[in-house]
């Protein structure tokens, strides 16, 4: 709980949960910048949906003010709408070097986001990385050119 708590320093943050049978989809975890998981007993392995929602929000509490007793701050991470567009451009730029490729893709993908997204990145540090994005599809874009024009020749 305690880096939601640093999220909710500088805006709004979500704990999400999925319906009690299911849980939540693939594609919903992986908008998800952590994963919780609560430790349970062997002999009964799981919570239903209001246990896990008590006990995260009991946790959140507890980091909430142990937060509020370390008077630590830090600086707000960018919008969800500007790390998605960072995330979508990114993917497109390792598709283009053939970093994701194949049934690969998607995890790797996942876990890209998933470590990006638990650092937090700040508006500056996702404009980075799209500069990154930009960077690496000018270069393959220069490089299919300039093979282009040797075949011509």
């Amino acid at each position: 709980m305690p880096p939601l708590v640093e999220h909710l320093d500088c805006g709004t943050a979500a704990l999400v949960f999925g319906p009690e049978p299911s849980g939540l989809t693939d594609e919903e975890v992986t908008r998800c910048h952590y994963l919780i998981h609560i430790p349970t007993d062997e002999a009964y392995p799981a919570l239903n949906l209001a246990q896990a929602v008590a006990i995260c929000t009991y946790e959140l509490r507890r980091a909430w003010l142990q937060r509020a007793r370390n008077g630590k701050q830090r600086q707000a991470p960018a919008a969800f709408a500007e790390q998605e567009r960072m995330f979508q451009s990114l993917q497109t730029a390792l598709e283009e070097i053939h970093f994701l490729y194949g049934d690969k893709a998607g995890p790797l993908m996942h876990a890209l986001r998933h470590l990006i997204g638990r650092a937090g990145p700040t508006k500056m540090e996702v404009d980075v990385l799209l500069g990154l994005a930009r960077q690496i599809r000018w270069y393959v874009q220069k490089s299919s050119t300039n093979n282009t024009n040797k075949h011509e020749k």
